[in-house]
């Protein structure tokens, strides 16, 4: 569909949520679920199967044949959550698109909530609210992997903190997503790169301080840890993280600010990581990137630097890693 075509398409009021699922079939009747209980009646949902190889894909035609005027289902060869999400955008037809992941659940006021928020904020273009976590043994705890208990008009500088919400957390209007551009394809911290897009665009916030989204833990492995055991996922993680740090400079995020100096640092360990890894083109670009922007304490990138050039990059790493 041209863009042209999808703005007559679009729909005032509706929001589109987009689901990504590969091979979580009971789990994806749970999300879907948790959408059409929504207290806000004008959802569509855009169910993009990635691949799967299971019963996902039965399971999500049963969800669209059930609810064929509000569930959509879209299959695609396996591509990662970011492509999947980037397929739902281009087929939404909703005024807003929020997104959830196959695995966790919205409470039922959150769309209703958010939605509220932004059309009582008309310079806003993107909502977000708070995230709790529910254990495999069902007991709740706080969300400690994102900050959305604070509350920011821009996303930039603070992103270079880290992530400030769960991508289950957040509500957009159509054209900041326009403006941000496609989702990143990588597999690593694309979440994170996508929101360096959007706070690129400038895009204001508004908080809702309300839990409203509920993330699950569950057994087996997380796909967002995957670079730990894959090199090729390890390289996409340095990309997406250099990626970051390129959106927030042409941002006019400045050298010296404290957020930057942070994620200065942060570049730096990941560089040591991916020596340890026997990555050295990507440890010596995030290296690079880490020696541009910090300024305290210099001389220990400046000492790492010199050491991987006598020793070699992995041995270097191996070192510094064992005495820290």
């Amino acid at each position: 569909m041209s863009e042209a075509a999808a703005r007559q398409d679009v729909v005032g009021g509706l929001v589109s949520t987009v689901i990504p699922v590969f091979n979580r079939p009971a789990r994806l009747r749970e999300a879907v679920d948790s959408v059409l209980g929504q207290t806000y009646p004008a959802i569509e949902v855009i169910v993009i199967d990635d691949g799967s190889d299971d019963a996902t894909p039965e399971v999500a035609r049963a969800l669209a044949e059930a609810h064929p005027e509000r569930v959509r289902l879209l299959i695609q060869p396996n591509a990662g959550p970011g492509a999947a999400r980037g397929r739902g955008v281009q087929a939404a037809r909703g005024e807003f698109v929020q997104f959830l992941d196959s695995d966790d659940v919205y409470l039922p006021g959150k769309t209703a909530r958010l939605v509220e928020a932004l059309r009582a904020d008309p310079g806003a273009q993107v909502a977000y609210c708070r995230s709790v976590r529910r254990r495999v043994d069902g007991s709740l705890e706080p969300d400690r992997e994102h900050r959305s208990h604070e509350c920011h008009r821009q996303l930039f500088p603070a992103l270079l903190g880290g992530r400030l919400w769960d991508t289950n957390s957040v509500l957009y209007r159509r054209e900041v997503l326009a403006a941000a551009g496609p989702w990143p394809a990588l597999r690593q911290c694309e979440d994170w790169l996508f929101d360096a897009q959007v706070a690129a665009t400038g895009a204001p916030l508004v908080q809702v301080d309300e839990v409203l989204v509920e993330l699950r833990t569950h057994d087996g492995g997380h796909l967002g840890h995957a670079w730990r055991v894959d090199a090729r996922r390890h390289r996409e993680r340095c990309e997406a993280l250099l990626g970051v740090l390129t959106l927030a400079q042409r941002a006019g995020v400045a050298n010296g600010t404290p957020e930057l100096e942070r994620f200065g640092r942060t570049l730096f360990f990941e560089a040591r990581m991916a020596a340890a890894a026997g990555l050295e083109a990507e440890a010596r670009r995030l290296l690079d990137a880490a020696r541009r922007v910090v300024s305290q304490r210099r001389w220990q990138l400046d000492g790492f630097a010199g050491l991987a050039a006598v020793v070699g990059w992995q041995r270097a790493a191996a070192w510094l890693n064992s005495i820290r």
